[in-house]
């Protein structure tokens, strides 16, 4: 994917400011495209699928969504930008009240990225990093160097993590790690 990234930070998707400027989001197998103008965007697209064609592989226009934001004077809408993939067709458009997956949580343009039951699943996994066949230096190893960031991420990507979420994550691993004392 690091060639595709170059390629895609060449055109200069959406632009904050005169320095600094995005044009996709990947983890995995996952990517965002973002522009600014809808031309863009159907160039990002194209460069992606171009590439992705290259190696033999295609982009599923079921598997795809999109979304416009228009400002208006005091608000904003979502439109349709009409984004095509040459060999599928139309990609379809997200609304303000749809959800779209992506690393593990959901995401609308309305409300932003959400994850469900965060407690609960840094519980059921610190559960079972505890129950495994380790060593405790290896647990404790796994649960700094992995868990812990991959936790993080997820409550600064959520938009917003309620402090009482961040405190409840925070109380489950203190106990996990230390014990009901």
């Amino acid at each position: 994917m690091d060639p595709l990234l170059k390629q895609l930070e060449q055109i200069k998707g959406y632009v904050n400011d005169e320095t600094h400027s995005l044009s996709a989001l990947v983890f995995t197998d996952d990517l965002i495209l973002l522009a600014t103008t809808k031309d863009k965007a159907q160039h990002l697209l194209h460069r992606t699928e171009s590439y992705l064609n290259n190696l033999g592989t295609r982009i599923e226009a079921e598997n795809c969504a999109s979304f416009e934001i228009r400002p208006t004077r005091d608000s904003w809408y979502i439109a349709n930008p009409d984004l095509c993939i040459s060999n599928s067709g139309k990609i379809h458009n997200s609304t303000a009240d749809s959800s779209l997956s992506y690393l593990g949580g959901h995401s609308s343009p309305w409300s932003g990225l959400h994850y469900k039951d965060l407690v609960a699943q840094l519980e059921a996994t610190l559960e079972r990093c505890w129950s495994a066949q380790l060593k405790t230096h290896q647990k404790l190893s796994l649960i700094t160097s992995h868990l812990i960031p991959h936790f993080l991420q997820k409550t600064v990507l959520a938009t917003p993590t309620p402090i009482s979420t961040i405190r409840a994550m925070n109380q489950g691993f203190l106990i996990k790690i230390f014990g009901d004392n």
